[in-house]
């Protein structure tokens, strides 16, 4: 295996928001937060993203809070994204709910994190994945 392979997902689902981290964290107030989207690949056990958030929670906690959303299947409305919704759309029967998630669907989990409601969690990655097994 070619050492970019390695290198180059860390650099990009890492390595960048540690480097956003430190840059934003001599700026933020007691009681902020950080909600970082993620993917359910970083339940796959060669993957680092997890072990960043709780690395971040504990060094930066309990002044600040540090959570992850991740949604699985999203249905992304951009024209960017046309040819890989199409590949998307065929998933939808695959979900509890018959249905892709969509951006409005991660938009209310992240709300939801950043509310008083989420003031007790911290350290967590939620996860919105129409009842998709999203964890080993």
């Amino acid at each position: 295996m070619a050492e970019r392979v390695l290198v180059e997902p860390w650099k990009t689902n890492v390595k960048a928001g540690i480097l956003m981290v430190q840059e934003a964290v001599p700026h933020m107030q007691k009681g902020s937060l950080i909600v970082f989207i993620s993917s359910v690949t970083g339940f796959n056990p060669v993957s680092t993203g997890l072990q960043m958030y709780a690395a971040l929670e504990a060094e930066l906690g309990p002044e600040i809070r540090v959570n992850s959303c991740a949604l699985v299947l999203c249905l992304l409305t951009s024209p960017i994204f046309s040819s890989k919704t199409r590949r998307l759309k065929e998933h939808e029967g695959s979900t509890i709910l018959n249905r892709l998630g969509t951006t409005g669907d991660m938009a209310a989990a992240v709300a939801y994190l950043v509310s008083d409601d989420a003031s007790y969690v911290t350290g967590e990655n939620l996860v919105v994945a129409g009842a998709l097994q999203s964890r080993l």
